[in-house]
């Protein structure tokens, strides 16, 4: 019998998942949507996760065990190298998947072509299960773009994202650190990103995640990545861009805070005009919130954001008009 393609490959590094290993497993074998590979890469634990893996009798698990320890971006890229599905999911060893996870990100992905990373909002629990808070992420396409200039918007266990395009782009994880936040960042430069309000991992915080255990190697580099996006938008020495990144997370105060603001303007600027015909309302709403914090309101007044603001007003104006008129036709 010809083996068929599954629709999903999930995606799963491990290294040392005890305890949490096996909520994590059964949260995506217990998935309401069935077609899908579960490919778990095994980097060498010294634990009992192996010998968990190993007595699972499950035709969709494709387990890998490396013959010598990779690290996290070795494990992940391992497996990606073993995909064969359309879509692909990621979750961590030790987090928890619910159960309509894959079939809400199918049926998002089957419906909107465009879209090629998609995450999720999340549940925040702690090293018990029990949930600390909701966390609403959710995101349009403009204000993910917008968001990736000083951070990564997505968690890494929320995301599904199209094979196609990193098979095509020849993309895939390579940095040691920020390996997530350096491939999203390559995925929508070929598509468009978004975020749903939904809440579908719940996501586990505790002092023996890679989050915590590596938090200054991943910020280090995450500035780093930031910096990267920004020189899209000005230009400046890239030292100087991660100093930017810094006082737009309001990480420092800085003694070049007036070259700052002329910086922020001019990124304004640029990433208005770049994204004009895009823009919705709700983000000139943020543009205009954050700009009147950080600057003041003078800065508002502005020729040259003005003449952006007048654009998008203008073509908005024109769709309710074009709206109208086809609701009036349809009348008659």
């Amino acid at each position: 019998m010809k083996e068929t393609t599954p629709l999903v490959s999930v995606l799963m590094p491990v290294y040392n998942g005890m305890p949490y290993l096996p909520l994590a497993v059964e949260s995506i074998l217990n998935q309401t949507f069935k077609d899908f590979e579960f490919i778990i890469v095994d980097d060498c634990s010294n634990d009992d996760s192996l010998v968990y893996l190993q007595a699972i009798h499950d035709k969709r698990v494709v387990l890998v065990p490396l013959s010598q320890n990779k690290g996290v971006t070795g494990a992940l890229q391992e497996g990606l190298n073993k995909v064969r599905a359309q879509y692909i999911a990621r979750l961590d060893a030790d987090d928890i998947a619910k159960p309509d996870r894959l079939l809400k990100q199918v049926e998002y992905m089957d419906n909107n072509p465009d879209v090629g990373l998609l995450g999720s909002s999340i549940d925040l629990i702690d090293s018990s299960g029990r949930i600390l808070k909701h966390v609403n992420l959710a995101k349009n396409d403009i204000e993910i773009r917008w968001r990736m200039m000083v951070k990564n918007p997505f968690v890494h266990s929320t995301v599904m994202f199209r094979y196609e395009l990193v098979n095509t782009h020849h993309l895939g994880y390579t940095l040691q650190y920020g390996e997530d936040y350096k491939l999203w960042t390559e995925l929508i430069r070929y598509s468009k990103g978004y975020i749903s309000k939904d809440k579908l991992i719940q996501y586990r915080t505790h002092n023996q995640s890679w989050t915590f255990t590596k938090e200054n190697e991943q910020a280090s580099e995450s500035l780093n990545i930031a910096a990267l996006q920004l020189g899209y938008y000005i230009m400046e020495n890239h030292n100087k861009l991660m100093g930017f990144v810094q006082w737009m997370k309001g990480q420092i105060v800085s003694k070049n805070k007036v070259e700052y603001k002329e910086m922020y303007i001019n990124l304004l600027i640029g990433f208005l005009k770049r994204h004009h015909t895009v823009l919705d309302a709700r983000f000139i709403g943020q543009c205009l919130t954050r700009t009147r914090k950080r600057l003041g309101y003078s800065v508002l007044l502005r020729k040259d954001l003005l003449k952006i603001y007048l654009l998008f007003f203008r073509r908005r104006f024109s769709e309710i008009y074009l709206k109208q008129n086809k609701f009036l036709d349809s009348k008659k």
